[in-house]
């Protein structure tokens, strides 16, 4: 029969385990924190182009003469972009029986017959940081003839004719430029850039 005695046999101290345990932990959150900013990023990433596809469809919608049930008339169509909405409900397509393109609307929607067609929620963390300098803004497109008109809120409307307009969006408190995006909407070609 062998013996072996077990003060010759090593194992693993305290001090041991909690030194690697420690190792652990730095290695994990070290990894952790690039892959955070990369989903935020990402989120990001996809919410911009997420409005993008927001204004094509309002003027898709337009273009093809989106038929009020009500009136049985093609309508024109207003995508409206609100900054200061808390509640992240800020893209809203609203359908609106007048063709002319060149009303300059003075309390929205108050006071006109119009019809809420959808509303676009953000996520909690995305925003809307500014559209241009102002606080909101109304895109609006004709029916059929599909042509633009741009309106500025700072508390009233005022129709705007810049041929570039910034939508600035960001992941909510991010200080680093890589988590905030900058949509450029050029009103004479209707395109989007980013």
């Amino acid at each position: 029969m062998k013996y072996i005695n077990a003060t010759s046999e090593r194992a693993f101290t305290l001090i041991e385990v909690l030194i690697v345990i420690f190792i652990l932990g730095i290695m994990l959150t070290a990894t952790y924190a690039p892959y955070s900013h990369y989903q935020k990023k990402a989120l990001l990433k996809q919410w911009k182009k997420e409005i993008i596809q927001s204004i094509y469809e309002a003027r898709n919608l337009a273009i093809n003469g989106l038929a009020d049930d009500t009136t049985d008339s093609n309508v024109s169509v207003w995508l409206y972009i609100d900054t200061r909405d808390a509640s992240n409900k800020i893209m809203q397509y609203y359908s609106y029986d007048n063709l002319n393109p060149d009303f300059l609307p003075s309390a929205f929607p108050a006071t006109w017959t119009v019809n809420l067609l959808k509303q676009k929620d953000l996520p909690n963390h995305i925003q809307f940081d500014s559209v241009a300098s102002w606080s909101g803004a109304l895109l609006f497109f004709q029916a059929i003839t599909w042509s633009g008109s741009y309106y500025v809120d700072n508390g009233s409307f005022t129709r705007v004719i810049d041929s570039e307009i910034d939508v600035n969006i960001s992941y909510k408190w991010a200080t680093t430029p890589t988590l905030q995006w900058s949509i450029d909407y050029y009103t004479n070609t209707y395109i989007a850039d980013y």
